[in-house]
């Protein structure tokens, strides 16, 4: 590669590029940069290929990985972060997605000269980090970001708080950064609705209530069984959805299994086609311990879908269209979701212009988001940067 001309390259620091809120945010974000003045590179800390590598080698990106953290060590890991940093750039800047680990990651762009080094959050709370080994960690890194990053950003105040502590959140250090999606992915494809209906086998009458997400004890998955339990036990015609993959999914489905609920709740696993998927929902439900602010809940709103979602779920989340509803996950509370989520059906759904407004004035609509990225990676049109 010819490093003195083409676009500016960015180093996005992640896991792996599966299917999830922040790799799905990302996406969003590349597909609509001029990728003539702005490329993403991926530094990817996970072995093996992962959900949208293809995509991203199509986009004109290029994906390095290191050996997993655990197994190398810190010395080892620092030494292939720096090499990949040195010698597959130069960069114009390193954007780190790692929560914890970013304070690594940004020790390793300084090391290589990196000028711009951004630290991003997008979680509120996971609950590895509150043991006394967790948090003895999150404090050593914490240390690490606010020391060596130039920039701090996080999807939503508790985001904030979690990653750089309240004084950095309080103190005006930290910008927010909107989890922006594209909106005419989410317009209205009828016929793939009605495909899908068919594939599922889900009648014209039936409820159909549906959430996006890892399988992972944050999400609290068990409560959405629970729930179905119950609209079964009142006789209600309903379907359950849980899109997605992860660790605890044979739990849960040994879990739904035990229930008696084979015909009412689907597993579909990872799926490329969410956008129509929450087509032929009624209602989306999102009863997690904890968030940053779910990517997931932003894609519901944009379809215009009404959302039921816990109180461990940053306010941010809730776009101004009068689709959200907040209740407490205990169990004296599942007789207020069943009433909730039975009454998405007959709440009206917001216009695709109010949708667009609502967006745009809160910062979640990808293609307003673009100019952001130039700014903050301090780039010019005269060195690649720039925007229409």
């Amino acid at each position: 590669m010819d490093k003195g001309r083409g676009p500016a390259r960015v180093l996005m620091a992640v896991g792996k590029m599966d299917r999830g809120g922040m790799e799905s945010m990302l996406m969003n974000l590349y597909r609509c940069v001029d990728r003539q003045r702005l490329q993403f590179d991926f530094l990817c800390t996970k072995p093996g290929k992962a959900d949208f590598d293809e995509e991203i080698l199509s986009l004109g990106g290029r994906i390095f990985h290191t050996s997993l953290p655990k197994e190398a060590g810190t010395k080892k890991i620092l030494s292939q972060m720096r090499r990949i940093m040195t010698e597959e750039g130069p960069f114009a800047a390193v954007h780190a997605h790692l929560l914890f680990f970013n304070g690594f990651v940004l020790l390793a762009a300084k090391q290589a000269g990196i000028g711009v080094r951004i630290s991003h959050s997008h979680a509120s709370g996971l609950l590895k980090y509150q043991s006394l080994k967790g948090k003895g960690y999150a404090a050593l890194m914490r240390r690490l970001i606010c020391k060596h990053a130039t920039k701090l950003l996080a999807c939503s105040k508790e985001a904030a708080v979690f990653l750089y502590g309240k004084r950095a959140a309080s103190g005006g250090q930290v910008e927010l950064f909107a989890n922006a999606v594209n909106l005419d992915a989410f317009a209205p494809r009828l016929k793939a609705a009605q495909a899908l209906r068919r594939q599922f086998g889900i009648g014209d009458d039936t409820l159909v209530i549906g959430q996006v997400g890892r399988l992972i004890p944050e999400k609290n998955h068990g409560y959405l069984l629970d729930l179905a339990r119950l609209f079964q036990e009142h006789g209600t015609d309903c379907r359950f959805l849980i899109i997605g993959e992860g660790p605890l999914r044979d739990k849960l489905e040994q879990k739904s299994a035990l229930y008696g609920l084979s015909h009412t709740v689907i597993f579909t696993g990872l799926r490329e086609d969410v956008a129509d998927l929450l087509q032929i929902l009624d209602g989306f439900a999102m009863p997690s311990f904890m968030e940053g602010l779910p990517v997931a809940l932003v894609e519901a709103q944009a379809a215009g879908l009404p959302c039921v979602v816990s109180q461990g779920i940053s306010r941010e989340a809730d776009l101004g269209l009068s689709l959200v509803t907040f209740l407490p996950i205990d169990d004296g509370h599942k007789g207020e979701w069943l009433k909730a989520l039975s009454a998405c059906r007959k709440m009206p759904r917001p216009s695709p212009e109010a949708v667009y407004a609502a967006f745009c004035a809160r910062g979640f609509e990808a293609k307003e988001n673009v100019a952001r990225l130039y700014s903050l990676y301090q780039l010019t049109p005269t060195n690649g940067g720039g925007c229409d």
